[in-house]
């Protein structure tokens, strides 16, 4: 029995004495992974993977450990410098490690969650990755996965104009040699774009190439079924060639034209394509050229609060024209800067009026032919005007040819000289309107010369 207890008492002091080494070993471990953590090199190497991921350039403040897989510290900061990111700010940042891989001299960062977040774009020129010393290669190897942002700002330029996405619950995930980003839940602000949610964006960004796998967005109101898909790819560098495919399903029409908003309503359905050089410069990247094409039709239109309405239910004595509704509208359009054609332009308001036909602009100078009917009632209060004016008849409209001429702002056409009245000045207005609508867009991806003055609202 005394031997068996002598045995006994031996392996219990050989497990005891192993067990005591293993805490050693694991006290030695932390210790060391902890002064590692809070070192000058792994904050140097854990700024660097996450200027990787920003497309940036930026360090860390001073980092504390927090637990065994865990540091925090109070923000990163990066600003000026040749990469993507003019200014870059992350308050409250996290970082979770995983434990298994520290065995194999290999510190993974599984997750970088950021509280808050303010990101500048601007042009930049792509720098080769910096090369490594003897001492960098004997440190653990840094593999960051994941950075979270709950709350990210974007803001970049757009010929001189601010682009700001606000809000963005922001996810970018390691590919490889490069990251993927993916957010939701932000605002777009972009004028003259109207405010629009962002409810979903997926891109890639390479050292060479930006791929925007998908950016959906909606309007503002949570009533409206309306979405704008963008997609497309540009290349990174000083002048980059890009493809954009964009999709519209039924985006309301009236915060889009502006001062018109009270005059113009529908929903806007349609499909573009395009391609070109983006420019960048310090003042904002601007399209240096650009080819696009596209069909769009506007469904459960209305014109209504138009003067000219007003004035021709008060010739005619029908109130009803105060209000139209529009049930077709829809055109294509072929644009290669300067010179954008529109094809089959058909408005059509069931028993009142239809519009159709071609149109040319170029350098802001437009000419186009129109087929213009009206229905037999509205002719009757102007005398010999089915003779002289609207000779033909055919699918229930009375029809004259209209020519147009003038500028995008000033629009002009030959058949209210013949009438001298205002019968054409209802559908032409809309048609006004709508010239003066695609000046102010292509003005705005294109620029305008700094000595030019911003265009004034139309009275």
């Amino acid at each position: 029995m005394g031997l068996r207890l002598v045995g006994y008492r031996r392996w219990l002091a050989i497990a005891a004495t192993g067990v005591a080494g293993l805490g050693l070993c694991a006290l030695l471990v932390d210790q060391c992974l902890g002064i590692y953590l809070q070192s000058e090199a792994f904050r140097q190497t854990m700024s660097r993977l996450t200027s990787m991921a920003f497309k940036g350039q930026g360090e860390y403040a001073p980092i504390r450990r927090t637990g065994f897989l865990k540091v925090t510290t109070p923000g990163y900061a990066g600003d000026g410098g040749d990469q993507l990111m003019r200014a870059i700010q992350a308050q409250d940042v996290t970082a979770t490690l995983d434990g298994w891989k520290i065995f194999r001299n290999r510190v993974e960062l599984q997750q970088i969650t950021i509280a808050r977040s303010r990101v500048e774009l601007q042009q930049f020129k792509p720098k080769p990755p910096p090369v490594e010393t003897w001492f960098t290669r004997l440190l653990p190897t840094v593999v960051l996965r994941e950075v979270l942002a709950d709350s990210a700002d974007v803001l970049t330029q757009l010929s001189g104009r601010p682009v700001e996405i606000r809000g963005l619950n922001l996810r970018i995930r390691s590919n490889g040699v490069d990251f993927d980003y993916e957010g939701h839940d932000g605002f777009l602000r972009m004028p003259p774009v109207p405010e629009l949610r962002v409810r979903h964006v997926h891109m890639l960004i390479t050292t060479s190439q930006l791929y925007l796998r998908e950016a959906l967005l909606t309007p503002l109101s949570p009533e409206s079924k309306g979405t704008l898909t963008v997609e497309g790819d540009t290349g990174i560098g000083t002048n980059s060639h890009f493809n954009t495919r964009i999709v519209i399903e039924g985006m309301p029409l009236a915060p889009w034209v502006g001062p018109w908003h009270d005059s113009l309503d529908g929903l806007v359905s349609g499909r573009l394509t395009g391609q070109g050089i983006l420019e960048r410069k310090a003042t904002g990247g601007r399209f240096d050229a650009f080819d696009g094409s596209g069909d769009l039709q506007i469904a459960v239109g209305r014109i209504h609060a138009l003067p000219t309405l007003d004035q021709l239910a008060a010739l005619t004595g029908n109130q009803g024209l105060r209000d139209l509704p529009i049930e077709h509208c829809r055109f294509r359009f072929a644009w290669k800067h300067p010179h954008l054609e529109v094809r089959d332009f058909t408005i059509e308001s069931k028993g009142v009026f239809r519009l159709e036909g071609n149109l040319d602009v170029r350098r802001e100078q437009i000419s186009g032919q129109f087929e213009f009917g009206v229905t037999p009632p509205y002719l009757h209060w102007l005398p010999n005007a089915r003779e002289t004016v609207f000779s033909r008849e055919h699918d229930g409209y009375c029809w004259t040819t209209v020519r147009m001429s003038g500028n995008l702002k000033h629009p002009k056409d030959d058949l209210t000289p013949r009438l001298k009245s205002t019968l054409a000045e209802t559908p032409f207005a809309f048609m006004s309107l709508l010239l003066r609508g695609i000046g102010d867009w292509f003005e705005y991806p294109f620029g305008r010369d700094d000595h030019e003055s911003p265009p004034q609202p139309v009275k």
